[in-house]
């Protein structure tokens, strides 16, 4: 709840207010008066109120969209901007030419503003960021203007439309060439209001339009026609402002608001309140004002009157249930000023500023000051009238000074504000007699509470305690310095409590009029974490207890309780009892007369909560007594009641449901006993709830138990309370509940809530516990049949059809046959019900079944039909039923067999075939008695038939078209042969019907005594592992005679006869596939027989199987060598490395060595690290010594040689004895060997020294060790004849080389050797064509070439 309560701005003595502006996002307003005075206001504080220094007299004036910045025009034409920085005035001069008056200025957008004079000349002004202003165009409209308004779109270009007095309206754009005519009127354009793409245009003639823009294909903004209304009265008392897109408010010289949808052209009134309460002052009264002011979540509108009056509507339109204007809008405040007549008013960002002709007021949006105190309640209704109520009795008190706050003490209420304090004396009882002043006195207070005969002031620093006539009764309370300022007070009993600044708190005990401290003070900063200041604080009426509200880390959700008694602070989070919304703490009151209950209001967006506490004698924490929704304001408490006032400023009192049962105040006894009993029962102590009040007998209070026990869910108290209240039947829904809903306490509880009355508790616990059921029959049962419906559709889709069917069934009991039907329609029992509900009105019985193509309702009419004789409707009536089974039933009925076999023939119904059938059966047609029972699908009849007349190929095909009964009785009745005739058996067909129907064992019996090869293996392919093992074994053994050795191994696997299959397979070499060789081994670990399959395998060159079954039987030696065999040199290194065994390693590198691993890096790699795990250096050694000659033999790379006999070398120094070791010395004669030939081809690069040592090398006895061949060190000597141009010299090398070194050219370059051909003028084709001939270097010939050399 909200008042408006006004502030008065400036006395302006008269003056004529020529225009008064507010900005729309910052806090300023600007007033300027015909005397030439202006005045800007921030809120409520003048910045600046003087006369215009201009010999020009101010006529204009317009805000900046965004920024502290207000722009006038004057009668010469001049313009003048002032800027606000820092609440100095700085003035900055528009460079104007024109001299006529500016008669309307207006932003476009933030750079851009428009000035028009009394000639209807346009100016575009620009506007820099250093506030300097410059013309940009300029328009003549040619016209004498009346209005402007202009479109501030969020992207260019701006729009702006000008009326005139002729009735034009002109269409100005950004960047356009020229102000263009767009519309004309009758009459003179006397305002225009613009909202989003919409203008509304009023003339002097009352004539309203509303125009929408409309752009067209050229890229020109025109405006079109929407809507026309004609408003009565004089059109200078019409005021209207825009509402949303299509809605407007109207006003034109009375006292009603119309709101009229230019769209639909539906009007609305405005709700308003009494015609008494709006007139103020004698003489007719009218609306003379309108503003608006929008806002995402509550808009306001508010209108003013030519006698003072301001009213105020609300916009609830963001509310769910809103569906039409007048619902949307209500009347929420009402002001009174004297003075005279308001003439303008405007909203500014948060307050109306409206002026009367005599002053200049500011009217806020406040809370009301409230107080309540034994049952008597005070509201503020205005800025100075307050409303004393008691029961149902009010009377207004209109007080000489402007409310700050109220007190009430027993019968005084206290007043103060504007520096004065109040104190009056209330009548006494019921009447409605005025509070009388009875002192008053001048005080400049903060806050002021009221204690018996005197009241506590907080005056700055210090609390002063004085009587009524304002003296002096004791020296005053205070804070020490260092415990900071006193900024709160609170009064209750005979306790007084202050907190201060810096977070202390102190409680005095006023009792004597001499207050004494009644505690310790106490600084709760240390228990409040992030504490920034007080908001409020209280204390209970013993002052056993103090709480507070504060601003802090969470402290807006969070009530904190001080228990005095054990110098104790804890908080409670009293917003997480309603999680609906995202709620603060608002507002709390202790009990007047119990010490324990604290009463929270929790304040969300919309609406709030009620929660009541009950704060526990021992070191317990609080509990929560009640949690009540509400949406109207908490302003006291007095057990069993709450009092609340609601938007109407009117007082009520409500019952708490824990204390619903306590009808008197004072029964001290009554009230300890609940709060005890609740206190329990909350801890669980059910034993001692039920000992505090065991000694009450009355039923209200037990009733009241039992109501407690539905907010503390408990079920199982809750039945003793009906047992002491005698009502078994409640009592027994309850136990009906318990066996139902078994462990569902919310379920159980509502069934409990239910019983007392408590609607609104069992659908809340419905909905939390997802008892939908229990809540849809809870709706049907109060006869909320929508709701129900509405929750069957939503969450209980399962009852759908059956809430459908009661609640068909409670309309046709209430007479309502037209909606019952449809209901049954929807449950779909309506083929039943329908019919039985309609029997008494056989009218309505035939048109409900007849107007429909529905099959079952044509069917049950036509069975009425035939019961009442009426056989040829009755044939029409299941001919449209399509129902083929009852025609044909009829018409052989009627005799007509042979209509019905034709209608059965066409129709192909199976049921109107099986009649026939037995029709035809009855006459001995049995051709067409076997026809329609298979048409029908009685293949059991037509077996039947057939075996009765021998008729063998029918039998076949009806019983393997039949069930597995008819099948075994016609494969019986063709194994056997007739008595009576010459019929053979047919054991091929008895053995597919027996292998149709599932007896597999009995086929394959029948097939083996009879021979039938082709059969046999047919049944054979559909036996399983599930198969009888015996028939499997028969199966393999006749199949194994007959030759089909892979049929009888895959049978013998599935029979479990793995050796047998396996010696099956080694004795007439089946194939082994591995599906097969996993089925022999069936997931066993027999590693024999595993090893015997992985032999078969070997055998039959499947290598990898063997080496799969190999290591599934543990032998990874013997699956290695399998591997080896196949040759796959992946799955051989993935073996190896997984294997992780020495000899696995050394197979693997062994295996690696045979394959071309000069051409593969990764065989090098792979080689070299199996011989490493298998820690064999021998190996390794030899490895490496192959590729040293390898090296040397295809690719004369020398270094790399050197380094494979180094690191064979090394590994060899690791082993032991190595050094005595010939093989080492062996390889260390190589290495050096080696090196001295790698050195003499280095030398040689430079020298011809070289070839002598080459030679010498070519005689020396370590060419026997095989590392070098002549054929390196013939090809060293010939690089070195070609290197220093001996090409005679290299000639003569290369002839020696043919002759003694088979494929000699391996050694040479061929380009090198055509290079020297082509020098020496020699065939190249004689030494390349034979320079691969296979041959073996002759030593012998070596030495007489280097002999016949030398």
């Amino acid at each position: 709840m909200t008042i408006f309560v006004e502030r008065l701005l400036v006395h302006l003595d008269g003056k004529v207010l020529e225009d008064l502006v507010s900005h729309s996002t910052l806090n300023y307003t600007a007033v300027i008066t015909d005397d030439n005075q202006l005045y800007i206001f921030q809120e409520s504080a003048l910045l600046h109120g003087c006369p215009w220094k201009s010999p020009s007299k101010l006529i204009s004036i317009k805000w900046h969209p965004t920024l502290a910045v207000v722009t006038v025009g004057s009668d010469i034409g001049e313009i003048y901007t002032l800027i606000l920085d820092t609440k100095i005035l700085k003035e900055i001069k528009v460079p104007t030419v024109q001299k006529q008056p500016v008669r309307f200025l207006c932003w476009a957008n933030e750079n851009q503003l428009l000035s028009l004079n009394s000639n209807g000349i346009l100016t575009v002004w620009n506007h820099s960021k250093d506030n300097h202003f410059q013309k940009i165009t300029e328009h003549d409209i040619k016209d004498t203007p009346s209005q402007l308004t202009c479109f501030r779109l969020p992207a260019p270009p701006w729009e702006s439309f000008i009326g005139s007095s002729s009735g034009a309206i002109y269409h100005a754009v950004q960047d356009g060439p020229t102000c263009t005519e767009v519309v004309r009127m009758e009459k003179a354009i006397q305002n225009i209001v613009n909202h989003e793409d919409s203008l509304c245009v009023l003339t002097s003639g009352g004539l309203l339009s509303v125009f929408r823009k409309n752009k067209l294909k050229d890229g020109t903004k025109v405006i079109e026609l929407l809507n026309t209304v004609k408003i009565s009265g004089k059109s200078q008392l019409i005021q209207l402002t825009w509402l949303n897109k299509n809605m407007l408010a109207l006003t034109g010289g009375d006292l009603t608001i119309r709101l009229w949808n230019c769209q639909s052209n539906d009007t609305f009134l405005l709700p308003l309140p009494d015609v008494a309460e709006l007139t103020l002052h004698s003489g007719a009264e009218h609306f003379t004002t309108l503003a608006y002011l929008p806002d995402k979540t509550h808009a306001l509108l508010s209108a003013a009157t030519n006698l003072g009056g301001i009213v105020f509507w609300r916009d609830n339109n963001n509310r769910n249930d809103i569906h039409t204007p007048e619902d949307d809008w209500h009347f929420i405040g009402l002001v009174g000023l004297s003075g005279g007549s308001i003439e303008h008013s405007v909203w500014g960002a948060k307050y109306l500023f409206v002026h009367n002709g005599s002053s200049l007021y500011q009217i806020v949006q406040q809370q009301p000051s409230v107080a309540f105190r034994n049952e008597i309640g005070v509201v503020q209704l205005s800025s100075s009238v307050v409303s004393v109520q008691r029961q149902t009795n009010s009377v207004q008190l209109d007080l000489p000074i402007r409310i700050s706050g109220i007190d009430l003490c027993e019968n005084h209420l206290l007043v103060w504000g504007e520096g004065k304090v109040a104190v009056y004396q209330m009548g006494v009882g019921t009447t409605n007699e005025k509070p009388f002043a009875i002192g008053s006195f001048e005080c400049e207070c903060l806050m002021v509470r009221l204690h018996k005969t005197a009241c506590f002031c907080l005056e700055g620093p210090l609390i002063q305690m004085r009587n009524f006539q304002g003296s002096v009764v004791c020296p005053p309370l205070s804070f020490m310095d260092s415990e900071g300022s006193p900024v709160t007070l609170d009064l209750f009993g005979n306790f007084l409590c202050a907190s201060s600044t810096s977070g202390y708190v102190k409680l005095w005990d006023v009792t004597t009029s001499d207050p004494k401290l009644h505690i310790s003070t106490k600084n709760v900063t240390a228990n409040v974490a992030g504490f920034e200041r007080f908001r409020s604080v209280k204390t209970n009426i013993d002052g056993s207890c103090i709480s507070f509200t504060v601003n802090a880390d969470e402290g807006l959700t969070k009530l904190f309780v001080w228990r005095t008694t054990m110098n104790l602070v804890e908080s409670f989070n009293v917003a997480a009892e309603w999680p609906e919304e995202q709620g603060v703490l608002q507002v709390h009151y202790w009990d007047e007369d119990e010490p324990r209950i604290v009463v929270c209001q929790i304040a969300g967006k919309e609406n709030s909560c009620l929660v009541s506490l009950l704060v526990p004698t021992e070191q317990e924490e609080l509990l929560v007594q009640d949690v009540v929704p509400m949406t109207t304001d908490l302003i006291g408490v007095r057990l069993p009641h709450y009092a609340i006032v609601d938007e109407a400023t009117k007082i009520h009192l409500r019952l708490l449901d824990s204390l619903a049962s306590l009808n008197d105040h004072r029964d001290k006894a009554a009230r300890d006993a609940l709060l005890s009993f609740s206190c329990h029962l909350r801890r669980g102590r059910v034993e001692q709830a039920y000992q505090a009040v065991r000694s009450f007998a009355n039923p209200k209070i037990w009733e009241s138990l039992a109501r407690s026990c539905v907010q503390l869910r408990r079920p199982d108290v809750g039945l003793i309370c009906l047992g002491k209240l005698g009502n078994a039947r409640a009592a027994a829904a309850v136990r009906s509940a318990q066996e139902k809903y078994l462990g569902q306490v919310d379920a159980i509880t509502a069934v409990l809530a239910v019983q007392l009355g408590m609607i609104k508790d069992a659908e809340a616990m419905c909905e939390q516990s997802l008892c939908y059921d229990l809540l849809s029959r809870m709706y049907q049962a109060s006869n909320r049949w929508d709701e129900a419906l509405q929750l069957a559709h939503t969450k209980d889709r399962i009852n759908l059809k059956r809430t459908y069917y009661e609640y068909a069934r409670h309309l046709e009991g209430e007479g309502n046959t037209t909606l019952a039907l449809q209901m049954y329609e929807k449950c779909q029992t309506h083929h039943f019900d329908v019919p039985r509900m309609l029997f008494e009105d056989t009218t309505a019985l035939q048109n409900y079944c007849t107007s429909s193509q529905d099959p079952e309702r044509l069917r049950w009419w036509a069975q009425f039909l035939e019961s009442s004789g009426e056989m040829d409707t009755a044939l029409e009536h299941y001919a449209r039923a399509g129902d083929y089974l009852s025609l044909v039933r009829l018409h052989c009925y009627l005799g007509d067999l042979n209509r019905a076999t034709e209608l059965a023939e066409q129709s192909q119904d199976r049921a109107a075939c099986f009649h026939v059938a037995r029709q035809h059966e009855a006459n001995d047609n049995i051709p067409e008695a076997l026809k329609f029972f298979g048409q029908a699908a009685a293949y059991g009849n037509a077996v039947r038939l057939c075996k009765e007349h021998e008729l063998d190929d029918q039998l076949y095909r009806y019983a393997m078209l039949g069930e597995q009964e008819e099948m075994i009785e016609a494969a019986r009745y063709f194994e056997g042969s007739s008595a009576n005739s010459d019929r053979q058996p047919r054991f091929d067909r008895a053995v597919m019907l027996y292998s149709k129907a599932g007896l597999l064992d009995t086929a394959l019996d029948l097939a083996s005594r009879t021979e039938q090869h082709e059969a046999v293996l047919e049944l054979a392919r559909r036996l399983d592992k599930n198969s009888n093992p015996a028939s499997l074994q028969r199966c393999a053994d006749y199949l194994a005679s007959h030759r089909h050795y892979d049929a009888a191994v895959d049978l013998l696997a599935m029979a479990g006869k793995n050796s047998d299959a396996v010696d099956m397979c080694l004795k007439y070499n089946v194939t082994l596939t591995e599906v097969l060789a996993d089925q022999l081994v069936n997931g066993e670990n027999n590693s024999r027989l595993l090893t015997q399959l992985a032999e078969v395998a070997q055998r039959q060159g499947d290598y990898q199987l063997a080496a799969k079954k190999f290591t599934q039987a543990g032998d990874k030696y013997q699956a290695m060598k399998a591997l080896l065999k196949s040759g796959d040199t992946d799955r051989i290194v993935f073996f190896a490395n997984v294997s992780r065994q020495p000899d696995i390693y050394i197979l693997a590198g062994n295996y690696l060595q045979t394959l071309d691993w000069r051409s593969h890096p990764e065989y090098v790699k792979h080689i070299v690290t199996f011989y490493t795990k298998a820690r064999s250096p021998d190996l390794l050694v030899g490895f490496y010594e192959a590729c040293a000659q390898a090296e040397v033999d295809e690719y004369q790379n020398y270094d790399n040689a050197m380094n494979a006999l180094k690191e064979a070398h090394k590994i060899m120094s690791k082993t032991p004895e190595s050094s005595q070791s010939t093989r080492s010395k062996a390889l260390y004669m190589k290495m050096a060997f080696l090196e001295q030939f790698i050195n003499i081809r280095k030398m040689s690069a430079t020298n011809l020294q070289g070839i002598s040592q080459f030679e010498s090398i070519l005689q020396s006895s370590s060419m026997d060790l095989g590392i070098l061949k002549p054929g390196n060190v013939y090809s060293a000597i010939f690089q070195l004849y070609v290197d220093h141009q001996m090409h005679n010299e290299a000639l003569q090398t290369l002839n020696g080389m043919k002759a003694t070194v088979p494929k000699f050219m391996n050694y040479l370059d061929p380009d090198m050797v055509s290079q020297l051909c082509l020098i020496q003028n020699v065939s190249s084709t004689l030494y390349l064509e034979q320079g691969n001939q296979n041959g073996e270097e002759n030593s012998e010939d070596i030495r007489e070439i280097i002999n016949h050399r030398k």
